[in-house]
């Protein structure tokens, strides 16, 4: 689609790939985890780095982030179970 960012947990947003290049063409991390790909290209490719590394700040932020604001609905989903259906 025009005018649609790709989202940012895709290889082009971290400047990897081309759109249309999926970001598991030529390789693959064992399990799933990109981690160390994404650590390895960031060793190799400076502009890669220069955007990886505010997105690995930004994630580690985002995460702690959510862990907070989703403990007042998780405690209150826990309390509270909801009603059994009367047949």
């Amino acid at each position: 689609m025009r005018g649609v960012s790709p989202p940012p947990c895709c290889g082009y947003a971290l400047g990897m790939a081309s759109p249309r290049t999926p970001v598991s063409a030529g390789r693959s991390a064992p399990g799933g985890d990109r981690a160390g790909l994404y650590e390895e290209e960031s060793g190799r490719n400076p502009a890669f780095r220069k955007r990886y590394e505010p997105w690995l700040k930004f994630r580690e932020d985002i995460n702690l982030w959510h862990r907070v604001a989703e403990q007042t609905y998780t405690t209150f989903a826990a309390a509270n179970p909801p009603p059994s259906k009367k047949k």
